[in-house]
């Protein structure tokens, strides 16, 4: 049998995609703007995986053909991927490589990604200079944006699909806009942290009160030692990638959120084709790296892991407050962008009417592009961190609020993500998620 017969078939299409679907899981923050790594369609024999032939070949197999839909989904989206790639290569440029001419607080050029760093790296004057210029030169960036989910839409048109919102995210398609439906709710929460404008925002979301007790360094190991589970990396090669600079304890967030979703990856059972265990919206990886989040969150983590007192630790509810609160709205704006993003391409009105219902006043429409790009799996990010509070809650009824020093409680989780990626999650779940992450954010502001 011939490499083009092989692939006819399922089961060695499906062994075919494995490399590019690990590849792409792996690219944690792969689209758009992380592009770095990522690879697809470099050969002849990869680019026959990725088509609108191999999509439609796929789409006659049978209803009961248990590889089907893990298909389908997988050579859509990396066909999604190859037919983009130059435009997502023109993102990184404009937004790390391409030079702009800057007055204050430096007379220097910069990258949009430099002035982003300086921004929240800067006391409160010179942070609003910095996003005073990341205004002025978000415009080339933010329309490329703007153009980039159109042009996913334009492709599923083209391998024949019609819903495109549909059939990415069947499983979250209505949270976004339940979760802005309430609105109100957040915008509530925002005001009590005496939130109004996007600098507060983000200065919010870093947690400048909650510096205490971190490591000097951020690295693999000053990361792994402070989650301190040898029974989560037994006999696992994780490969997380290139952790985020030190900038606040966001920094941490957002590593533990890279460790947790390449363990999820590398806990995948190799008997079975990966595609089958991990859809390429990687709900699980989503998941498990938003447990890690809410678990460095805790009052045990603080208590038990960095070993604050009693005094500290009650100091920082509130700065976990505001962490998760940003949090919340952040993955929440970006994945009404992206669900708008699918329809049509968005408007400078379309962003104001979106963040106009949580904030006072409507945020920078160009540099809403900037700071919350669309990323092609933002509804299902939403949808995983929903999933982790669930999960979260859980644990600690059967384990306790430490459950992350119970060998018990690992095993039991690491056993769980060995199991087949669902791509249907149940409302009920993710209802039950986003009321206590709203509780929890209520409780810790007081």
């Amino acid at each position: 049998m011939s490499g083009t017969e092989q692939l006819d078939h399922p089961f060695y299409l499906a062994r075919a995609l494995e490399p590019l679907a690990r590849k792409y899981l792996g690219c944690a923050q792969a689209i758009p703007g992380r592009n770095r790594g990522f690879f697809v369609a470099e050969t002849g024999a990869q680019r026959q995986l990725s088509s609108k032939t191999r999509y439609d070949q796929v789409a006659e197999l049978s209803a009961d053909d248990p590889l089907k839909l893990s298909l389908l989904r997988w050579v859509h989206r990396l066909t999604e991927m190859r037919v983009n790639r130059l435009w997502l290569e023109e993102d990184e440029r404009l937004h790390r490589q391409a030079h702009h001419a800057v007055r204050e607080p430096l007379d220097t050029r910069l990258s949009l990604k430099d002035m982003q760093l300086r921004a929240l790296a800067s006391q409160k004057t010179e942070s609003l200079l910095w996003l005073h210029n990341i205004e002025n030169n978000a415009s080339a960036l933010s329309a490329h944006r703007a153009e980039y989910l159109s042009r996913c839409a334009e492709v599923h048109a083209r391998l024949g699909e019609v819903d495109v919102r549909s059939y990415w995210s069947p499983q979250v398609s209505r949270v976004p806009l339940a979760a802005m439906g309430e609105g109100r709710q957040l915008f509530d929460l925002l005001q009590a942290h005496g939130v109004r404008n996007i600098f507060e925002f983000i200065i919010m979301s870093l947690g400048l009160a909650h510096q205490d007790g971190w490591p000097a360094r951020l690295s693999p190991d000053s990361l792994l030692r402070l989650i301190h589970a040898p029974e989560l990396f037994r006999g696992v090669s994780l490969a997380p990638g290139p952790l985020p600079e030190r900038i606040a304890p966001v920094s941490f967030l957002r590593a533990a959120y890279q460790i947790g979703r390449a363990l999820s990856l590398a806990w995948a059972p190799s008997d079975r084709p990966l595609i089958l265990l991990r859809d390429p919206d990687d709900v699980v990886g989503h998941r498990l790296g938003f447990l890690f989040v809410l678990c460095q969150l805790s009052r045990a983590f603080d208590q038990k892991m960095l070993h604050l007192d009693r005094r500290v630790v009650n100091e920082r509810r509130r700065s976990a407050s505001q962490l998760l609160l940003g949090i919340v709205v952040s993955a929440t704006l970006r994945a009404q962008l992206h669900e708008l993003g699918l329809e049509r391409r968005p408007t400078t009105s379309d962003v104001d009417e979106l963040s106009s219902g949580v904030f006072q006043e409507p945020l920078h429409a160009a540099s809403v592009f900037v700071w919350f790009c669309a990323r092609r799996d933002e509804t299902a990010r939403l949808a995983g961190l929903y999933e982790a509070a669930a999960s979260y809650q859980e644990l600690v009824d059967e384990f306790d609020e430490d459950w992350f020093r119970n060998p018990r409680a690992l095993e039991k989780l690491r056993s769980q993500y060995g199991a087949q990626a669902a791509v249907h999650l149940e409302d009920a779940q993710l209802s039950l998620g986003r009321d206590l992450l709203m509780a929890q954010i209520s409780r810790d502001i007081e």
